[in-house]
């Protein structure tokens, strides 16, 4: 798990936040205009960008969108015209002050805004797709399926609000699992690691992406985690969803089951813990006590 904490809170500037404004200016000179979440998502995955670094956070990459506007070097803008019917506050986009909105400009923010509606039309039911992939998946390399879609287990219910996708149990561990298939970063990860500790249960979080301070906030207190970070998309809207997903930089998978190379990692890390359980139960004790009335 260490191996995604490379990047510290530092007050002063350092080679991440120099190579986010570098990403940043690299994707407007290659794409003309970029909408603020594509910087996001196209930044993930750094060394694309030749940076040297492997990935830069979503914070970083905001405060380095600031720091641009504020220099004069990158400016907002949006479609011309009046917004349409179905999206009242378009998008908000950069692009070079030097460089006009001239029509090819304006036509790719169009294209870029339709691909972002049908994105969003189809999230919510990616994720529950993605959720029983991850089910099938799981149960198929010897995870026995408890429960689904539940806040309660042993005669116990969670105090926190919400369920969890799934209850399984492997060897003598059984975890409290939740799948984030998700573009943003999760902002229920916490309440879903509260529920699987009120069933005194291993929290596991399967997510496509988790915040930096969450991953940390995770491991300090006795959660697992897994990144897979492509979001999954049914193979059977491939035909539909590809060339926006390219368009807008955005990290998909077009699959009908998760990969063989996913599942031997995410069965390696439960397995580095196996030998450490100790450790996973003093965390998640010393969590209790500070946070539940035992």
């Amino acid at each position: 798990m260490e191996e995604y904490f490379e990047e510290p809170e530092e007050a002063e500037l350092s080679e991440y936040d120099d190579a986010a404004e570098t990403g940043i200016i690299k994707i407007l000179t290659q794409e003309g205009v970029a909408y603020r979440n594509e910087f996001h998502y196209r930044l993930e995955d750094a060394m694309k960008y030749e940076l040297g670094i492997k990935e830069i956070f979503h914070e970083r990459t905001d405060a380095a969108i600031k720091r641009l506007v504020s220099a004069g070097r990158i400016k907002e803008t949006r479609p011309l015209g009046r917004p349409s019917i179905t999206r009242k506050n378009p998008p908000l986009f950069y692009r070079f002050p030097t460089i006009p909105l001239f029509r090819p400009l304006h036509d790719e923010m169009i294209r870029k805004t339709k691909c972002l509606d049908m994105i969003s039309a189809m999230s919510s039911g990616m994720g529950y797709y993605a959720q029983d992939l991850w089910l099938h998946a799981l149960d198929n390399i010897g995870f026995s399926i408890k429960y689904t879609n539940t806040n309660e287990y042993n005669g116990k219910k969670a105090r926190t609000s919400g369920n969890i996708d799934m209850i399984a149990e492997i060897g003598d561990m059984t975890f409290g699992i939740d799948i984030k298939n998700g573009m943003a970063y999760p902002n229920d990860i916490r309440d879903k690691f509260m529920i699987a500790c009120e069933l005194d249960l291993y929290p596991l979080i399967i997510a496509r992406i988790i915040s930096y301070k969450d991953r940390m906030w995770l491991y300090e207190n006795g959660g697992l985690f897994k990144l897979y970070m492509h979001s999954i998309y049914d193979i059977r809207f491939k035909n539909t969803y590809e060339q926006c997903s390219e368009r807008l930089g955005y990290p998909f998978i077009f699959t009908d089951k998760i990969d063989n190379h996913v599942l031997a990692h995410l069965m390696g890390i439960i397995e580095d813990w196996c030998p450490k359980k100790d450790e996973l139960d003093f965390k998640l004790e010393r969590f209790k006590r500070s946070n539940f009335e035992i």
